[in-house]
This record gives C-alpha cells, structure tokens and sequence, in this order.
C-alpha cells in the first residue's frame, strides 16, 4: 500500500484549517502549523503535530516544512512567494487560498497580491492548486454575512448602491473545506486555479431580504450614490469603526460579481450551496 503524503497546514487555526483537519486526520499524518504554539495546543489533538511559523522568515518557513509533501495555505496569498522560495526538497504540491477580488476592475493591493500570488505558483517547480472564494459565510472569522443580520436587527434599513441591483455570490465555508479536501486527496485539480462561489448568483438586494428573513425581520433597502457612500467611509476612516466599511469595499458594491462555477462542481461531483440552502443550513450563531 502507498503511503499517503504528509500535509502541512499553514494557518491550521483559522476555520478552514480546522475543518480541513478534522477531514484529513488521522487517515493523514498532519503537521499544523502558526504563529502560536499554545493556540494550536488547544485547537488539536495531542498526537497531531504542531510548530510555529513565522511567513516573513523564509528560514523558519523551511524548517516548519522539511519532511512535508504537501503544503496548505490558508494565510493570505501574500506569503506564496516567501512559501514557494523556501519549499523543501520534500515538496511536491502546494495549495493556496486566493480570493475573487482577482477579478476587481477597480485597483486594489489585495488583488494585486493574488494575482502575483498564482502567478507566482504557474512558474513553481511543484503542483499547485489555487482556490479563489467569494464572499466567505459560515465561519467566524468572516463577519460579512453576521454583521449584515446583527444591521438588520438593529436598523431596518440597508443603504445600497443602486438599491442592490448589483449581483454577489457568496460561498459557503463547508463547500471550501470539501474543496480543500479534494485538492489534498486527489490529483484532479493539480496546475489549475478555481473560483469558488455559490451554485448561481443573487442580487445583493435578494441577499438582504433573505438575511433579514432569516431573523424574521423587515428590512427595506435605501438607494444611495456611491459617492455618498465613499465620503461617509472615508469619514468612518477616522473613527474607531474604520474597518466597518472602506472605500475599495463600497466600489466592489457597485461590481457584479457572478462566477462560473462549472468547472469546480464537475471536478467536486456536486452543486455548491446556493446562498439560501447554506443560510438555512447554519445557525445564526455560526454565520
């Protein structure tokens, strides 16, 4: 019998990681890997084992990665290079965690960082495999979809660009964690990149109507300019609630962003989540 490969999971205390864990093990031997040893102590099990990785130190990342076949990376995209220039002779695939603000038509670091990120991956000597997810829901660590129903439970009203004509597709963290699974079990996605989204896209309108039936709440949403909208987060900039709304986000609002999502659900076997069955699949709790 083959032996399977030794996964290491870069950022293995985000949700994805975790999830991605309690998939693999222990049909898997695991090496988990972030900046806190004590944090992964308490997330895992004893007889998995953990280390500290420091991204910005390519020696620390060759170290925590020596004996590994396969590395996982859930940080941001923009460690790939720093991962990819301090691979270990073991090395023979790694998967990224990217992010459809690639397809912006507005300037943006972040998406910059992606792009450069598969890029860099498209001239690695190892397999890869890149993810690119929409807007996450299903986990705490994205506060989207939450913050949006703690809104609607508070006020009645959403303010939108264009009343919410605006198409979005948001994809549901269980759909990610079987991907993630797929591309560390198989061979099927190897020196490809995905869009993971939902099954079809929705108006941001739709989502907010369904958000609030979600809490049973009435909510009404109010057309406002984008540029009404960019003046009140540049106000925000100054104030302690700076990261509720940037400048880049209000643009994205006013960008469809429909996906096809084809070539992942042939390569899964299955439909990813509409946006409606994963919502009525999670408790509020866990949105």
């Amino acid at each position: 019998m083959n032996q399977k490969p030794k996964v290491a999971i870069i950022a293995a205390t985000h949700f994805l990681g975790r999830g991605l864990v309690e998939k693999l093990y222990p049909q898997y031997e695991l090496r988990v890997l972030g900046r806190s040893f004590s944090r992964l102590n308490e997330a895992f099990p004893q007889n998995i084992e953990k280390k500290e990785i420091d991204l910005l130190q390519l020696e620390s990342i060759r170290t925590t990665l020596e004996g590994c076949q396969i590395i996982v990376n859930i940080a941001h995209a923009s460690f790939t290079n720093n991962i990819l220039r301090s691979l270990p002779s073991t090395a023979e695939k790694v998967v990224c965690i990217g992010s459809t603000w690639k397809y912006t038509q507005y300037p943006n670091e972040r998406a910059e960082q992606v792009r450069q990120a598969e890029e860099s991956l498209k001239r690695s000597s190892v397999k890869w495999v890149m993810l690119h997810p929409s807007m996450i829901y299903g986990m705490p660590e994205e506060k989207t979809v939450s913050r949006l129903i703690n809104w609607i439970n508070r006020f009645p009203v959403v303010a939108l660009p264009w009343r919410g004509r605006n198409l979005v597709q948001p994809v549901h963290a269980k759909d990610i964690i079987d991907v993630l699974f797929l591309a560390v079990s198989s061979d099927k996605m190897n020196n490809q990149s995905f869009i993971l989204a939902a099954h079809e896209p929705i108006t941001y309108y739709k989502m907010i109507k369904l958000c609030a039936a979600k809490i049973n709440k009435r909510v009404w949403v109010l057309p406002v300019p984008r540029i009404i909208l960019k003046i009140f987060a540049k106000i925000l900039s100054f104030t302690p609630y700076h990261s509720k709304l940037r400048s880049d986000q209000v643009d994205r609002l006013t960008e469809d962003k429909n996906f096809d999502v084809v070539p992942i659900e042939k390569v899964l076997g299955r439909n990813l989540l509409s946006f409606s069955e994963g919502l009525s699949q999670t408790a509020i709790g866990e949105l």
